[in-house]
């Protein structure tokens, strides 16, 4: 039994160029002609349905799955540009596959997990290995979905995936099945078969200023902070080019919340608190919406990310999945960075670098596709949790 994969890339901006070139030079890696399962991710340059459309038909109509993204990864690459595309062929005996799509996350993400949950019960079986899912970054809540999905599959799975992006545009994401291109949903695809899953999660964040408590908060939206305006308060944790712009604020201020239950994950992560993004705001509330569900009465710190914790911590993770594989040899990996990991912060040398230093340490003869995300999806402690300002190693070996 064996797996054979490629991974393919291409920056052209012609959607029809790229998408044929990555899929020629997917296949041409993996020593294939017709996989039967292709990922890909994409930047949002490209019209998408064309894109996806050309990926579709060059690999023979092969399921598909993947999402846009802010940034794409192969090995030897990180590119953070509006016209970047990533493939990954999969040809198996030993894997199988089976994915999906959903929409309606704006209405309810409890009965997009409801319905995720039904599907998946129907090849959820005892060689399942993990759940890959992508979503949207504006419109899910990450909470109700988990909740919603625990409600309809009882067969609990580690979920690797990531909120799609779209270049910082905070606008409009896509999730891709197979030709189709949607919004405001997720994208899927259930892993089983002959095969481990070995992971790896680490931030680079530190806490800024003493604890604080979440004081006034509905669903996912915090509106005070210590009985104070919650913009007021972060007002005063940002620099001058963050007051002007949020997007910028996204990408180097978060929250380090308290999670009772979960503390005491170990040194891979970085410390006992879950680091969350803060995904908009809306002056007219006053409020600050995140991914997931806030508690009144939650503590936390402001956090700010930390170059050399970051980079230390990564090359840390990647030692660590090493030290796991136990010797087993990786069929591929999927690697999901935080968009707050990437140029935004990192000198392009020192992003470059500190991608490197992983894929060498894993090995630089695997297939590596991974892309820049809105928010990063790995378990702690058999629980799968929504991270952010993180990097994810994903390795099936």
């Amino acid at each position: 039994m064996s797996t054979q994969a490629g991974v393919g890339i291409s920056q052209h901006h012609n959607p029809k160029v790229a998408g044929q070139t990555a899929v020629a030079n997917a296949l041409e890696q993996a020593d294939i002609t017709q996989p039967d399962f292709v990922f890909l991710f994409a930047t949002v340059g490209y019209r998408q349905e064309i894109l996806v459309k050309t990926v579709r038909a060059a690999t023979g109509n092969a399921p598909l799955y993947g999402c846009s993204a802010a940034g794409i990864i192969a090995q030897g690459l990180a590119d953070e540009s509006n016209f970047a595309v990533a493939v990954m062929v999969v040809r198996s005996d030993e894997l199988r596959f089976y994915h999906g799509a959903l929409t309606g996350l704006s209405q309810s993400s409890t009965a997009v997990g409801q319905e995720l949950g039904r599907r998946i019960s129907q090849a959820n079986g005892a060689d399942a290995i993990a759940l890959f899912l992508n979503a949207d970054a504006i419109t899910v809540n990450f909470d109700d979905l988990m909740t919603g999905l625990g409600q309809t599959n009882q067969q609990p799975l580690p979920i690797i995936g990531s909120l799609c992006g779209d270049n910082f545009a905070y606008q409009k994401t896509y999730q891709y099945h197979n030709e189709q291109v949607i919004s405001d949903g997720i994208s899927w695809a259930l892993l089983s078969g002959n095969a481990d899953l070995v992971t790896g999660i680490s931030h680079g964040c530190v806490a800024v200023g003493q604890k604080r408590t979440i004081t006034r908060a509905k669903g996912n939206k915090i509106y005070e902070i210590d009985h104070q305006p919650v913009l007021d308060v972060l007002h005063d944790y940002l620099e001058d080019d963050e007051i002007e712009s949020w997007d910028r604020t996204a990408v180097n201020l978060g929250l380090g919340l308290v999670i009772p239950g979960l503390a005491g994950y170990g040194a891979d992560y970085g410390g006992d608190v879950f680091i969350r993004c803060m995904m908009s705001k809306d002056e007219a509330t006053g409020s600050v919406a995140m991914a997931t569900n806030i508690n009144e009465g939650s503590d936390f710190w402001v956090t700010r990310r930390d170059t050399e914790k970051m980079k230390q911590a990564a090359k840390q993770t990647a030692f660590n999945v090493l030290n796991r594989l136990n010797g087993k040899t990786p069929k591929f990996v999927l690697h999901i960075e935080c968009d707050g990991r990437g140029k935004m912060v990192l000198p392009e040398t020192d992003k470059q670098a500190m991608i490197a230093i992983m894929q060498e340490t894993i090995g630089r003869d695997i297939p590596w596709i991974g892309l820049y995300a809105y928010g990063e999806v790995c378990p702690i402690k058999d629980h799968n949790c929504l991270h952010g300002f993180a990097g994810v190693l994903s390795v099936v070996c």
